[in-house]
């Protein structure tokens, strides 16, 4: 795991760098009752970050059926292009 943009906060699940300056994060966390998504882009030697928080219940099932779609659609495209 990158910790060179901040410490590790629990419930990390992935993180990947955009650019030179700024490393996304994904984690879960709690919040008020609700497990939520935490997507945010941290910058490099700043303390400021921005992101979005989604509700997992509400939104988990639409994003992992939209994400199965596009992925297999990627697939297919991938297989027709090595034929």
């Amino acid at each position: 795991m990158n910790t060179s943009t901040k410490k590790a906060e629990p419930g990390v699940v992935a993180e990947w760098t955009k650019g030179q300056d700024e490393v996304i994060y994904v984690s879960l966390q709690e919040h008020e009752g609700r497990t939520v998504v935490n997507i945010r882009v941290w910058y490099r030697g700043l303390s400021a970050k921005d992101g979005i928080s989604l509700g997992l219940a509400k939104h988990a099932t639409k994003i992992a059926k939209r994400a199965l779609k596009e992925a297999e659609a990627t697939i297919t495209r991938e297989d027709h292009h090595h034929e």
